[in-house]
């Protein structure tokens, strides 16, 4: 708006979209009938279905391709328009002015007053034909059925469309950038409902591509996920507890976390889609954690009091004050512990407010949930679990008689062979011999840990992962200036091929003059023996022979691209032009590297009409009204609008026959209200309501075809002057062949030309790499220079912010256990635990072949808070053991605490790990956002889970050693 006035007065309203003109549709409609004709359908899906479609709220835009649109045409007769000496602009004017209802004013009474309206808009073709547009000098009139034609028509084709080669007419629907998809699509969906019953029976609408159907299978894969790692959760306590009662008692904590967890998802405005679920999917190992944790302190106590000297004092107690006081005084004994592992894994998410708003959009979804999934299951521990326990845990009765304290005890039972007390008894031994290798095991661990810090170098960076597609795009660029005929003829050839291919569910092509598209969509993975890719490459060789035109394929994708874009740029085209041929050919000899183009439209072929201004001075005439007059010959020139009545192309159905259609059928209130407000208009206007409502059609006038089909018909184009004389176009200019430009691209107010390629799988960072390796010999002029475009910026921007919030995120933590634990240097002591994390994660990135990129960084981040978990719980173990004992050896301490929290350590460590693996392993086409997240959880949890059992007991003791704990 600020700078329209610094614009050119004649150029038309510029248009102003959130969304990118090179975005694929969101949704592609496909109108088709077995008796109508494409135009007759372009008229339905115009007057009837496009409007309402565009009305949707996030739809950005809703592009008709397919038939021709109806206006209303005026040719004019250039022979008979010279006879009359008339100029065609007098004729534009005339039908212009002359087709109007203008309020002239009012005439007042003593009761009432009347307006005054001069009625003269067209109602028929009879009328526009009958119109005067001009006198002779002998008084007659000059009718414009005199000097032209009028029809009822069409105009040239400008598109056409086609679904699996037969035609019909497409709306290819454009939504915002930050319109929601599936919503979008639900409403479109809602609309269609809506219209379809008033259209005639052979009208149907065909959803042909529809983007919310691979999101909505990514959300059903995600639920499919979560509820696979619930139930490997449920499995992993079964195996460590093997008591129903216990196993009710964790898992009655996972729908009451959720359910808690969806609460506070609603007050945040937030809705359940890929992001939030795959957040509650990598939540769901951790939401019974903390009900583990305190779970098995009161199983201890409680295993302590029956099978301890203690027990003569049970009919002392009442049973349930007993287990009530048991079940209180375990869960308080782990309040610091759980709330530290809940608020350092918390915690870590907070330096995602600091980075940029594209990563917070995309992954605060799956950090607000995984937040408010921990909250709920610290709260559900504290308040649930011992709730539970003292109701089916303690099911004591007291004696009959009293234990005498001098009874002997009963003879020893038997015990069956328990695999998890073998594996608690081994442990306990292998710990106190790593105590006595402590030094050797850290110095191990630090070596490791600079081995693995090499490897991390060699991995691969990336923005966003891609997954497999079950859609793709071919695109056919034809030479500028191509007639759409032509084009048309390539784009049936590309079909042919396509229809051969066993895997295709469905072919929509939209065919342009100069680019066309066909947006193929493949049958689902598990029905197809082919990838995506496979396929692309089998049609690559076949198409690549279909000359002039170039073909090339594209994947549709969400977020993130398999592309890499070069900027070149500068000033002068030609030399741009140039460089992106060199270019271009450098890039396309890198190893697979495919479909490699310049995204730089050739010049389209212009005649250029040079105004002699001091000859058309002499005649009175302008350049401006001359380009205008030769814009109205050749092009055409809107006259007017014609709003009166044509002869339909398809009627609204009388309710009967809707109702034979579908007997079933009930009209809504909105329907009934429309069909009664006809049946009014048709009693109180018989006559109009036998034609359809009118509406605003074009009306153009332009020469007639034969006198405007060769260069020399435009040189004789006549002109007339303001004295009424008549000259001819080549009296006043001359005419020379030239090459205009069809587009500028501009980046930062420079001129810019890409060059991109699809980088055949590899990873961003490897591409750009290779790239630079490529173009680092080339030389450019001065001012002219190159740049990796698209994402590659994105990218680097983000892994800096990215690290940079894993550190901050690091000493947030440090904070939180500092305070917690009121020592600085135990924190030291449990962020041993990270340094182990990171291996595993390299480790498990290295072996799946993953590149760094968001949801790597974002995992590891994830993984500096939950990594810490297990230390927490074994280091507030020791310290309360040395409070409880006294200082006594700090050895046997440190043995007895190991020994304590393996079960829960390990418990808790399963349940996050197999509750991620689903999502690991997950090959959807989304599932590029959340599998690397998951993998590097994953990796990081599964080695420093073992180390720490290990590793962190020696750090305690060297802490002890040089005297850094302080004893309490």
């Amino acid at each position: 708006g600020r700078i329209r006035n610094k614009l050119p007065p004649e150029i038309e309203k510029p248009v102003i979209a959130k969304y990118e003109y090179m975005d694929v549709p969101v949704m592609i409609l496909a109108v088709t009938s077995e008796s109508r004709t494409p135009e007759e359908l372009r008229k339905v899906v115009d007057d009837r279905i496009k409007d309402r479609i565009q009305r949707v709220e996030g739809v950005a835009r809703a592009e008709v391709a397919g038939g021709r649109e109806g206006k209303i045409i005026i040719e004019i007769d250039v022979r008979k328009l010279q006879a009359y000496a008339l100029s065609i602009n007098s004729v534009v004017d005339a039908i212009n002015m002359n087709n109007a209802n203008l309020l002239a004013g009012e005439i007042k009474r003593a009761k009432d007053k009347f307006l005054i309206r001069t009625i003269g808009e067209f109602k028929t073709l009879q009328d526009i034909e009958n119109m005067a547009v001009a006198t002779t000098k002998e008084g007659s009139v000059i009718r414009l059925k005199d000097v032209s034609q009028v029809k009822d028509s069409y105009l040239d084709p400008v598109a056409f469309a086609r679904l699996n080669a037969q035609p019909v007419v497409s709306i290819y629907v454009q939504k915002e950038s930050n319109a929601n998809t599936v919503k979008i699509a639900k409403e479109i969906k809602k609309e269609l409902a809506l219209i379809e019953p008033l259209l005639e029976e052979d009208v149907k609408i065909i959803i042909t591509s529809n983007q919310a159907e691979s999101i909505e299978q990514a959300v059903e894969q995600v639920k499919s996920s979560l509820n696979i790692g619930g139930l490997f959760a449920f499995l992993v306590l079964f195996l460590f507890l093997r008591q129903i009662s216990t196993n009710i008692i964790i898992s009655s904590c996972i729908p009451i976390s959720v359910l808690l967890t969806f609460s506070l998802m609603f007050f945040s405005n937030l809705t359940v889609n890929v992001m939030t679920l795959s957040g509650l999917a990598l939540g769901i190992g951790m939401l019974v954690d903390n009900a583990i944790v305190v779970l098995d302190n009161i199983l201890k106590k409680r295993d302590k009091l029956m099978s301890g000297p203690d027990r003569v004092l049970e009919a002392a107690f009442h049973p349930r004050e007993t287990a009530k006081e048991i079940s209180i005084g375990a869960a308080d004994e782990m309040f610091l512990a759980i709330t530290a592992s809940t608020a350092t894994t918390i915690v870590v998410f907070l330096p995602l407010v600091f980075i940029n708003q594209e990563i917070r959009m995309l992954y605060s979804g799956i950090a607000l949930t995984i937040a408010y999934s921990l909250i709920a299951s610290l709260l559900t521990a504290l308040t649930l679990v011992p709730m539970l326990s003292a109701r089916l845990l303690f099911k004591v009765k007291p004696p009959q008689q009293p234990i005498a304290i001098d009874t002997p005890p009963e003879e020893p039972v038997k015990k069956k062979f328990n695999f998890i007390e073998f594996f608690q008894n081994l442990y306990k031994k292998s710990i106190s011999v790593c105590l006595s290798l402590r030094y050797i095991i850290i110095i191990l661990a630090v070596l490791v840990s600079v081995r693995v810090a090499q490897e991390a170098k060699k991995l691969e960076r990336e923005f966003i992962g891609i997954a497999e597609q079950n859609k793709f795009t071919v695109h056919i660029e034809m030479p500028t200036g191509t007639r759409i005929e032509v084009s048309d003829k390539v784009v049936a050839k590309v079909e042919g091929l396509i229809s051969r291919l066993p895997e295709v569910k469905t072919a929509s092509s939209k065919v342009e003059p100069w680019s066309s598209q066909i947006y193929v969509e493949l049958l689902p993975l598990n029905k197809r023996k082919k990838t995506t890719t496979q396929i692309m490459d089998e049609l690559r060789p076949l198409t690549e022979k279909l000359e002039p035109a170039f073909i090339y394929y594209e994947e549709p994708e969400e977020v993130g691209t398999k592309e890499v874009l070069i900027e070149l740029y500068g000033y002068d085209y030609e030399i741009l032009k140039k460089m992106a041929i060199q270019v271009a050919q450098r890039i396309q000899a890198i190893p697979k590297f495919t479909d490699t183009k310049i995204r730089m439209r050739e010049g389209r072929p212009e005649m250029h009409m040079v105004i002699n201004k001091r000859q058309a001075a002499m005649f009175g005439l302008t350049t401006e009204g001359i380009a205008l007059a030769i814009h109205t010959h050749m092009r055409g020139l809107v006259a007017t609008r014609f709003r009166g009545n044509r002869e339909p192309l398809l009627r609204i159905k009388e309710e009967p026959e809707v109702s034979q259609r579908a007997p079933a059928f009930s009209y809504t209130q909105e329907e009934t209200t429309l069909k009664e407000s006809l049946a009014a208009f048709d009693k109180l206007s018989p006559a109009t309501a036998s034609s359809p409502e009118a509406k605003e059609t074009e009306t153009i006038v332009r020469l007639e075809e034969r006198f405007r089909r060769t260069f020399d018909d435009m040189r004789r184009i006549s002109l007339i002057t303001p004295e009424g004389k008549q000259i001819y176009l080549s009296q006043v200019a001359t005419f020379k062949f030239e090459y205009g430009p069809s587009e500028i691209w501009r980046k930062n107010k420079s001129r810019m030309v890409q060059v991109s390629a699809n980088t055949g799988g590899q990873a961003l960072g490897t591409a750009a790499d290779l790239v630079r390796q490529a173009l680092g010999s080339l030389r450019f002029p001065k001012d002219y220079f190159w740049e990796i475009g698209g994402n590659y910026d994105k990218m680097i921007r983000n892994q800096r912010e990215l690290t940079l919030a894993l550190i901050l995120s690091l000493v947030l933590v440090y904070m939180i256990l500092a305070g917690l634990f009121e020592s600085i240097t135990q924190p030291f002591i449990i962020l041993a635990t990270v340094p182990l994390g990171a291996i595993g994660a390299i480790i498990a990135l290295r072996y799946t072949n993953k590149p760094v990129g968001i949801g790597v960084l974002i995992g590891a981040i994830m993984l500096g808070g939950i990594v810490v978990n297990n230390a927490i719980v074994l280091v507030d173990r020791i310290n309360f053991l040395k409070h409880r004992l006294g200082i006594g050896s700090v050895r046997d301490v440190i043995i007895i605490a190991s020994y304590d929290r393996l079960r829960p350590i390990m418990m808790t460590s399963l349940t996050t790990i197999l509750g991620l693996i689903p999502l690991a392993l997950d090959k959807s086409e989304s599932s590029s956002l959340w599998s690397p997240l998951a993998i590097t959880v994953i990796g990081g949890m599964t080695l420093s889970t073992f180390l720490t059992l290990f590793v962190i007991p020696c750090v305690y003791m060297i802490f002890r050693d040089l005297r850094l704990v302080k004893n309490k």
